[in-house]
């Protein structure tokens, strides 16, 4: 079975949905991840709900290539989070025949994250979406284990865990942990290297996330270990920005890049 390849926003945020889609398809994924909702104040999105014009481009290139929109982002609960106003993300997830989303939660308290995650998820799935929950080792849900007992809590059917394997390994959760859970949690992984030293501070850990990732096999992590846990070839979303290579090389060359880097660590798990 070949694996399904998605091109996720962050590896080239500075291309807009038509032409990350466009770029996708020349460096050969079968999907992309688009950034509807900014990640932080004033970051980079693409609301196309609001942006008709933008919205139609993006349906017009996605048909001429045959790239698919794989997951959406981001819908972030936080303790003030109103959770209605991810009514427009879903429908335009809806709308590009989208089915993931990508969910953090940052909320202390546990029965209200696990409120507003039911919410969340109720919602989505009047759009036939699904919630995939992204653990962050600086947010609340921190860990494997703490996203993995708000989807026990919740019980909703179009949840799931969505593994970064960066986050994965700064997160110290041990791949062995994955076998704890029902494998139908999860739907995708987000894939890339990087040195084993973690950063030493916040900002650190922050910047190695959001602008300077390797490419799977390029650095230290246990990759093998994690992708041995995971139902053989699920979906792989490539979340890997380069801001160093972005000098020299261009947008479609970096993505190409990063597909044959994950293909031999895939072939390497026995994937393909």
């Amino acid at each position: 079975m070949i694996t399904t390849f998605s091109l996720a926003h962050l590896s080239l945020l500075d291309l807009n949905p038509p032409e990350l889609i466009l770029t996708a398809a020349e460096a050969g994924y079968d999907y992309v991840g688009l950034r509807l909702v900014a990640v932080t104040p004033g970051g980079a999105a693409w609301a196309l709900w609001s942006d008709k014009p933008m919205m139609a481009m993006t349906k017009a290139r996605m048909a001429e290539t045959g790239v698919g929109v794989f997951d959406v982002e981001l819908a972030r609960l936080e303790p003030d989070t109103d959770v209605a106003r991810f009514e427009t993300l879903f429908a335009a997830a809806a709308e590009l025949g989208c089915h993931h989303t990508l969910t953090q939660i940052d909320d202390p308290e546990h029965s209200r994250a696990v409120e507003n995650f039911g919410k969340l998820c109720d919602l989505a799935d009047a759009h036939g979406v699904g919630c995939d929950v992204e653990f962050i080792p600086w947010q609340t849900t921190s860990s494997l284990t703490k996203a993995a007992a708000i989807l026990t809590a919740t019980g909703r059917a179009n949840a799931g865990i969505m593994i970064d394997s960066l986050h994965f390994d700064r997160a110290g959760v041990s791949p062995d942990e994955i076998d704890r859970y029902s494998q139908s949690w999860f739907r995708y992984i987000q894939l890339c290297d990087a040195p084993k030293k973690k950063p030493a501070d916040l900002h650190g850990l922050l910047y190695a996330a959001r602008e300077e990732r390797l490419f799977p096999g390029e650095g230290e992590l246990d990759l093998l270990s994690v992708l041995a846990h995971l139902p053989k070839n699920l979906p792989v979303a490539l979340e890997i920005p380069t801001e160093t290579l972005s000098f020299t090389e261009s947008p479609e060359a970096r993505a190409r890049l990063a597909r044959v880097a994950a293909e031999t660590v895939l072939k390497a798990a026995g994937w393909s």
